[in-house]
C-alpha cells in the first residue's frame, strides 16, 4: 500500500462523471487456419479510472496543497476509496489535472485519470 492517503476531508468524487477502463491482458495470434488463439499478457491488470470532483475554495485549496506536497505533483502514489466498490485502492496520477470553474461561483471541477497500481 501507497503511504499517502486522499484526504477523508474531501469529498469523493462524481459519480455520474465516474468511469473506468479494464486493461486488455490478451495478446491475440490469428492462425493459418482455424480460430483466433488468445493467451494472458501479464498477471496483473492496470485498470484506469477517470474522476471528476467537485470542490469549494477551501477543499480546493486542500487538493492542490495534497496534489503538490504530499504526493509531490502526482509523483507519489496514493491510496484513495474505489467509488464503486469502495474498497481501498493504491493509485497513480496519469493524465494532466484539469480545474474548471463553475458558473462564475466558488466550485470548481477538477478532472484527472488515474492508475489502479496492481
Amino acid at each position: 500500500m501507497a503511504t499517502a492517503i486522499f484526504p477523508a476531508s474531501l469529498p469523493g468524487p462524481m459519480k455520474e462523471s465516474f468511469n473506468e477502463a479494464l486493461d486488455d491482458t490478451i495478446i491475440r495470434t490469428s492462425m493459418d487456419t482455424g480460430p483466433t488463439k488468445r493467451r494472458r499478457r501479464f498477471t496483473a491488470r492496470k485498470d484506469t479510472l477517470n474522476l471528476v470532483y467537485r470542490f469549494d475554495l477551501t477543499e480546493l485549496a486542500t487538493f492542490r496543497t495534497f496534489y503538490g506536497t504530499t504526493i509531490n505533483d502526482g509523483a507519489t502514489e496514493y491510496d484513495m476509496t474505489h467509488p464503486i466498490t469502495l474498497a481501498t485502492i493504491t493509485v497513480a496520477i496519469m493524465s494532466p489535472i484539469k480545474f474548471v470553474n463553475i458558473a462564475a461561483s466558488d466550485f470548481y471541477e477538477i478532472s484527472f485519470g488515474v492508475e489502479m497500481q496492481p
